[in-house]
């Protein structure tokens, strides 16, 4: 249990500065209007939640029993409860003249439209230990099963980020299927689109399964290709990211 505690609160510190940073840089701000499903969740919600999840899957990830569940869940909530205190800060201090992003808007966008009072704080250590407990959840399924569930979910994400992209491409009636007239997916459409980036790789694994032999193995050279190939798309993803998701 110990063990546990202590990754929690380094990981829960390493989230909470990296929450600080996100925020007072302005891209929770600037990601604020950016809609992904129906109108209340946006890019900034995704972004604040991925880094709850994300602490709690590092904490969770070398303790594989309760313990590490329970310490996942503190992390979480530890960086809920950063984003609080800086809620309170800039709502109460006048921090713009050293962090311009400091804005009136922000304590609501970081306490999800709750205030910066007791009901903001109780909601933002809520989802931070639910959030900080999913992630080191993670860790519990089989590595095929945790892929196919981080990929889905980044699939859905990058599908509601590029509306304006898609939307001139696909049929109008698949587009009025998957996306609200204001941005973003619809909530069926990124239900389906889950559930289709879901099926894909279990499908896919089940094919590879019953085939077993079969398959030959990729050759080192190969996979050292494949892997820079990916590390290269990362980068340029990351590179552009700005330009194309406004």
């Amino acid at each position: 249990m110990e063990q546990a505690v202590r990754r929690a609160l380094v990981f829960g510190l390493i989230g909470g500065f990296a929450a600080w940073h996100l925020s007072l840089v302005g891209l929770i701000e600037a990601f604020a209007g950016r809609r992904l499903i129906g109108q209340g969740v946006t890019f900034s919600y995704v972004l604040l939640l991925a880094l709850m999840l994300t602490v709690g899957y590092l904490v969770g990830r070398r303790i594989s029993n309760w313990t590490g569940l329970l310490g996942a869940a503190l992390a979480g909530l530890l960086v809920g409860l950063a984003l609080w205190v800086l809620a309170l800060l800039v709502a109460t201090v006048d921090l713009r003249t050293v962090f311009v992003a400091a804005s009136p808007a922000l304590p609501d966008i970081l306490t999800f439209n709750r205030g910066t009072g007791a009901v903001g704080l109780i909601v933002l250590l809520l989802v931070g230990a639910a959030a900080g407990f999913t992630g080191a959840g993670l860790t519990w399924f089989p590595a095929t099963g945790r892929r196919a569930v981080i990929t889905a979910l980044s699939i859905t994400v990058l599908v509601g980020l590029l509306r304006d992209v898609l939307n001139p491409v696909l049929p109008a009636l698949v587009t009025g299927f998957l996306f609200t007239t204001t941005g973003g997916l619809s909530l069926p459409g990124a239900v389906v689109v889950l559930a289709l980036a879901l099926a894909f790789p279990i499908a896919r694994h089940m094919v590879a399964r019953r085939a077993g032999d079969r398959r030959t193995p990729l050759p080192a050279q190969a996979l050292r290709r494949r892997r820079a190939a990916l590390r290269v798309f990362g980068i340029v993803f990351l590179v552009s990211f700005p330009l194309w998701a406004g």
